[in-house]
Formats: structure tokens, C-alpha cells, sequence
């Protein structure tokens, strides 16, 4: 992971290695009343920070192979706003349905339903479940995620439905008030 590691890579045998990147989306706006949950969009705050994730990670030269979002506008915008520093086409940012409102299990399913061809993959969307996977599978050395807070795992294996608590490695975690260096 292009992050700060907290331990250094596995030395492992020559396999392909798969990347999970899991993002918080940015702030989202306050709910106005009659508006859904699901249609609240990112806070001034949470474009910026946004942004500067995005930025962080393309000066660390992250170069994703998926980027996949809840469809939540909070959420996909984060994405998109990602995908904009990345040098990513938006156009490509994917959704699924079941990442908005997701439980634990949900987007498991979603990670092992990837494609294997894909190597590094980010995935945006809402806490609780957002955090919830990342402090099971760091073996809860991961913090909460922050809004537009991001984790990162390597995993030893070829084939996403492999991915485990037991074969994941924590590489590092970030979020904005960290700030920019390099």
C-alpha cells in the first residue's frame, strides 16, 4: 500500500498480492427534513477532504484497478472525487446497491464476488459496516474510520473470495487531519 506501512511487506512466496483500500465517505451534509438519508450529498468539508485523501494517495502513487461505491451521492461523490486526483475516469467508478446500508457480511460478499484480474481495489461507503470490516480483518488494530478516512490491507492470495481475517495484512490507515506530506 502506497500509505504509511505500520509493518513492513510480507516477503511471502511469489503469488499475486490483492489490495483492499476501505473509505469512509467525506462529511456528508446535515439531513433537511423531508430529504432521505440515502440523497444527502458531502459537506463543503467533506469535498475538501475528499480531495485531499485523493491527493495523498495519488502522491503515493496509488493506481487502482476498481474503484466501487455505495450508490449513497455522499459516498459516490467521495469516489469520484478520489478517481479526479487518481487519474481515473469517473466514468468507470462502479456501484452496488448493497455497499448503502451494508452489514459486515454484505460487503464481504461484495469482495469476494471481484473479479480476479483485479489486483488493487478501493471500496467507499458508510459506517457502521465500513469500520466494522476493517478493525475485523486488522485483528482490531484499526481504528474507526473517520469521514474520508481510509484503510489499507494486503492480502497474500489470487483469488478475491480468499480474503480473511486469518491472510489479511494491515498495511496503514489515514484521514485528512493527518494532512499532506511529500
Amino acid at each position: 500500500c502506497p500509505l504509511l506501512p505500520l509493518f513492513l511487506p510480507s516477503i511471502k512466496g511469489a503469488g499475486v498480492m490483492k489490495t483492499l483500500y476501505f473509505i469512509r465517505h467525506g462529511k456528508a451534509e446535515d439531513k433537511v427534513p423531508g430529504q432521505s438519508d440515502f440523497d444527502r450529498n458531502l459537506a463543503t468539508k467533506g469535498k475538501q477532504d475528499a480531495q485531499i485523501m485523493g491527493k495523498k494517495q495519488r502522491i503515493q502513487g496509488l493506481q487502482p484497478d476498481l474503484i466501487l461505491s455505495s450508490p449513497a451521492p455522499r459516498a459516490l461523490n467521495t469516489a469520484k472525487a478520489f478517481a479526479e486526483a487518481l487519474s481515473y475516469n469517473e466514468e468507470q467508478v462502479q456501484t452496488a446497491d448493497q455497499l448503502y446500508e451494508a452489514s459486515y457480511e454484505q460487503i464481504l460478499e461484495q469482495i469476494y464476488a471481484l473479479e480476479n484480474t483485479l489486483n488493487t481495489v478501493m471500496i467507499f461507503g458508510h459506517n457502521p459496516a465500513i469500520s466494522e470490516v476493517v478493525i475485523e480483518l486488522s485483528r482490531e488494530k484499526a481504528d474507526i474510520l473517520p469521514t474520508a478516512g481510509i484503510a489499507c490491507f494486503e492480502f497474500d492470495i489470487d483469488q478475491w473470495e480468499a480474503v480473511s481475517r486469518e491472510n489479511a495484512r494491515f498495511a496503514s490507515q489515514d484521514f485528512p487531519a493527518k494532512g499532506i506530506s511529500g
